[in-house]
């Protein structure tokens, strides 16, 4: 039977891509392309519930055959995120002759990313304590039980202890500990790396022998960055074959079934994602980049954001647009979609975190509306979002580090919230990478108006 259920979305998928095919040979528009494969994911995704609705076995084999187009796409990406950075970075850097610019656009950069983060956890704050929303008001289901014992686990990582052995061992002593570390602190490690070697790189040029032994390297340098970016290239060209996959595979596996007593927190983190959209789109005004001419351009990192889940998935569509679509600098580009994949996150690190935090708060009866508690809240979160450069990003890390800071907030309330994190986390993702997008565009703007 599985092998027949096989054949039968393997024919589908064939017939999916039919479309999209002869659309981009008839020279369509993306827009017209991308709607019509929205389109053909959302029929997939019904097909498969019509279908199988009533076999449960087929129903999650077919959606994980559907998940083999998406995922492995994602995987993809995500694998050439270090690679694009590293070797962008390092051509953009060499090509300047103005060093010092680097270090202001870190700053800057770095201080947007973290203005945003706060101004979105400020947001998730006053909606969470003007609508009253609690915890204990959100349904009890069999998966809590198991969240709870999850984080309380993941709890008991964060100590005194264990945050100086973070920063005290934060770089890598050796190439294995290195690999190790990629998958929670890689982008930070690639980025401080690759400005040590280039910072060493640029004080051989002050001889004549170091200039001449540089120019092989540079030369080296400037064909990896075009392989890399033709790679990456390639791999953003067919997004819109695998757009329906990518629609089909985050409707087919949200519990839909589960949303009604959730209604009133995803209704309420959604305004709050739009206030927050805003904002931003109110920081990019004040340097002369029109709202709506911000979100045509950058509509494909964001949705492309959105439906993988993953900002490192979209590292290198959220630099081609930077480049090509705001004339922003190659290292500016990539040092904001590099710091946005680590620290800040306005999403994961600012409104969610804010929301959670509060809503557990107002369980336990704590005096939120106090100055004490919103100044406390609000650096707890800032903080918290610079250590989850070592433990990994995400809003989970997040809010237990402010709950670990906060030292009397109870880590099993967070675990009400796993099913409602489904129908949120697309969402934080999709503010994470319009942080870094508005932070890498801002610096440019900004840097250029000072020159």
């Amino acid at each position: 039977m599985n092998v027949f259920v096989l054949l039968s979305i393997l024919s589908v998928i064939a017939l999916i891509m039919l479309p999209l095919f002869l659309l981009k040979r008839k020279g369509k528009t993306q827009w017209m392309i991308h709607g019509l494969a929205v389109i053909l994911g959302v029929a997939l995704a019904l097909l498969v519930k019509v279908f199988f609705k009533e076999n449960t076995a087929l129903l999650s084999f077919s959606g994980v055959v559907v998940r083999v187009f998406s995922d492995n796409y994602m995987h993809i990406l995500q694998f050439m995120a270090i690679p694009t950075l590293v070797f962008g970075l390092s051509q953009g850097i060499i090509q300047s002759a103005e060093s010092k610019r680097t270090g202001k656009s870190i700053l800057v950069i770095g201080g947007t990313v973290l203005v945003t983060t706060a101004v979105s956890a400020i947001i998730g704050y006053l909606l969470t304590v003007f609508f009253q929303l609690k915890l204990s008001a959100l349904p009890h289901t069999a998966a809590v039980e198991t969240q709870a014992k999850t984080l309380s686990k993941l709890m008991k990582g964060y100590s005194a202890e264990s945050l100086t052995e973070s920063f005290t061992n934060f770089l890598p002593t050796n190439i294995e500990t290195f690999f190790q570390s990629l998958g929670e602190r890689g982008i930070f490690i690639s980025i401080v790396l690759t400005l040590l070697a280039l910072a060493s790189c640029k004080r051989l040029t002050r001889n004549a022998v170091g200039r001449e032994s540089m120019k092989g390297v540079e030369g080296g340098i400037r064909m990896l960055s075009k392989l890399i970016e033709g790679i990456s290239t390639s791999l953003l060209s067919v997004f819109p074959y695998l757009l329906p996959y990518l629609v089909a595979s985050f409707l087919l596996f949200l519990p839909f079934s589960a949303l009604k007593g959730l209604l009133p927190f995803i209704l309420v983190f959604h305004v709050g994602a739009a206030l927050v959209l805003i904002c931003n789109l109110a920081l990019l005004y004040s340097v002369g980049v029109e709202p709506l001419e911000y979100l045509k351009k950058a509509l494909f990192p964001l949705v492309l954001s959105f439906l993988t889940d993953s900002t490192m998935a979209t590292y290198a569509a959220n630099v081609k647009t930077q480049t090509e679509k705001f004339s922003v600098d190659t290292r500016i580009a990539h040092l904001s979609g590099g710091m946005g994949l680590f620290m800040g996150q306005n999403g994961c690190g600012g409104l969610f975190p804010a929301m959670v935090v509060t809503m557990i708060a107002l369980d336990r009866g704590v005096e939120v509306t106090s100055l004490s508690y919103f100044f406390m809240l609000t650096a707890m979160i800032l903080l918290s979002s610079l250590f989850s450069i070592y433990w990994g990003g995400g809003a989970t890390t997040v809010t237990l580090g402010v709950l670990f800071l906060f030292g009397n907030l109870p880590v099993e309330s967070f675990a009400l919230l796993v099913t409602a994190s489904l129908f949120v986390q697309a969402t934080r993702t999709l503010l994470n990478e319009n942080g870094a997008l508005t932070a890498g565009i801002y610096t440019d703007r900004k840097l250029k108006q000072l020159k």
